[in-house]
């Protein structure tokens, strides 16, 4: 008998234990260098837990015809990663994100800085790069019938149709039999994607034009109501009167006392 299993380590002597996986932060499964205890009422850690999401097996076969399914829409592929690593990336997360109500995914939270397409923190960042407003719109607007085999797919060219055909190869109206089956889109929910952050793009920028315009008319309002005032305290200002002016008139006597000796020099 060796001297290790005569004085096994315990699991709180142990200092190669993850810090992110006492904190439920640790999203990186069975990857992860450091050592993963087994939580204080034997279940199993919770990046390995398969109970908690609950994902539709319509949507990873036929495809759901459910107005409202609250499950997750998920590639089988994904679904079986993760049960089989407890990992979870972000196509699987993105499909987390449209049906939860939740603010973080196995602890961690969502970025909110990324919510508006703009983290500073980039590649660095600790937090789920995830738009949960455009996931949500993007899940609510599936069509029924919707299937793993026509979403999820990563972007590819657009398929060519053959230069000696005169009609796209979907638009042949000969039977169906001797069709071959050319699958449809595979960018297609990834230009759905883009999309959907193009208008909240645009959206944003016309809130922030109209602010602009806002203050543009309030300035100009402000230096309007300055010339009027200006301009009415000009016309309402009393005109300078030298009869008045102490000043002034003994000018004017003066002048007029010169005149008359000019008159009287002259007679």
């Amino acid at each position: 008998m060796t001297k290790d299993e005569e004085s096994p380590v315990r699991d709180e002597d142990r200092k190669d234990v993850c810090r992110d996986f006492l904190n439920k932060v640790c999203n990186r499964g069975t990857r992860c260098k450091f050592y993963h205890p087994p939580s204080t009422d034997g279940s199993a850690p919770r990046e390995r837990t398969q109970d908690d999401f609950q994902f539709c097996i319509d949507y990873q076969n036929q495809g759901c015809f459910r107005a409202s399914c609250r499950f997750i829409h998920a590639p089988q592929e994904e679904v079986e990663r993760y049960r089989r690593t407890g990992d979870v990336s972000n196509i699987l997360a993105r499909a987390i994100a449209g049906v939860t109500k939740a603010d973080n995914i196995q602890g961690i939270p969502f970025c909110k800085e990324f919510q508006s397409n703009r983290c500073t923190r980039g590649p660095r960042c600790r937090y789920w790069h995830v738009n949960v407003e455009m996931e949500r719109e993007m899940r609510n607007n599936q069509p029924p019938g919707c299937s793993a085999r026509l979403d999820f797919r990563p972007p590819q060219p657009l398929l060519q149709h053959p230069a000696a055909r005169r009609r796209p190869a979907m638009d042949d109206y000969g039977d169906a039999k001797r069709r071959a089956f050319i699958p449809p889109g595979v960018g297609f929910p990834d230009l759905q994607r883009e999309n959907a952050e193009l208008k909240h793009e645009v959206e944003t920028l016309r809130r922030e034009l109209q602010r602009e315009k806002d203050r543009c008319d309030a300035l100009l309002a402000t230096i309007s109501q300055s010339s009027a005032a200006v301009q009415a305290a000009a016309v309402q200002s009393p005109q300078p009167n030298n009869f008045h002016d102490p000043y002034a008139m003994q000018a004017n006597r003066a002048h007029y006392a010169q005149k008359a000796n000019w008159y009287g020099g002259a007679s």
